[in-house]
């Protein structure tokens, strides 16, 4: 097994808003499946169990409160300039601009839409 985590769950006060913004900074389009309060918006990595990729989606479940003190998830970015360009756009807002790690590349934190406080990471 190469990841610990399978899937991450991104919370959302207003479900649509947090779709438009994720689609929006990614410039990909999401899948929203499920109905009423247990929606989920998919399509920015889709987990593959044989691939052992993790996944994650916006979610409109009412047990999960978004906010900046939860968990936080790290995005794998390939182009950080072009994202974090339009995260403020988008409805969110950068908290640590890209910075670099050494050997490890480099991170960035945004909040989103939602107060939720999201993790970037780069190689470039």
């Amino acid at each position: 097994m190469k990841h610990l985590i399978s899937w991450a769950s991104i919370p959302s006060s207003d479900f649509d808003r947090a779709v438009n913004f994720y689609s929006a900074v990614t410039g990909k389009s999401l899948e929203v499946k499920g109905e009423g309060d247990q929606r989920m918006a998919t399509s920015l990595a889709e987990s593959d169990f044989k691939e052992n990729i993790v996944g994650f989606g916006v979610t409109a479940d009412p047990t999960i409160t978004p906010g900046p003190s939860g968990p936080r998830l790290y995005l794998a970015i390939e182009d950080m300039e072009g994202f974090l360009g339009r995260v403020d756009e988008a409805g969110g807002k950068i908290i640590t601009p890209k910075s670099a790690m050494g050997e490890m590349g480099f991170w960035g934190l945004i909040e989103d839409s939602e107060g939720n406080q999201i993790g970037l990471h780069s190689t470039k």
